[in-house]
């Protein structure tokens, strides 16, 4: 701090410049933790987004490109991308109301 007074600063901006990478990091980091506090998508939201774009109306198979597989493929829901996330899960009830 009295590098300052004598007009070389550069210990000061130096620890400034770590202060501004350490917020970015720990922002970046509580970002992350975040992330992976959102669920999984459960098999029934899975089959239900499977199903609705695979269906004929719109236009079975017509899903193509690098990412045709983020929400399963074909006839199998199971195959989706690893990191889908759920941002709005159905709420959890019991197993006879789930089957219903």
């Amino acid at each position: 701090m009295q590098s300052y007074k004598d007009g070389d600063t550069y210990q000061l901006d130096l620890v400034t410049k770590i202060q501004e990478k350490l917020d970015d990091y720990n922002k970046a980091l509580i970002q992350q933790y975040n992330l992976h506090q959102i669920p999984d998508p459960t098999h029934f939201d899975l089959t239900d987004i499977h199903n609705l774009l695979w269906s004929d109306a719109m236009g079975a198979g017509a899903m193509r490109g690098s990412d045709v597989n983020i929400y399963g493929h074909g006839d199998d829901p199971e195959l989706h991308a690893l990191d889908l996330a759920a941002l709005c899960p159905r709420e959890k009830h019991d197993v006879f109301s789930q089957w219903i």
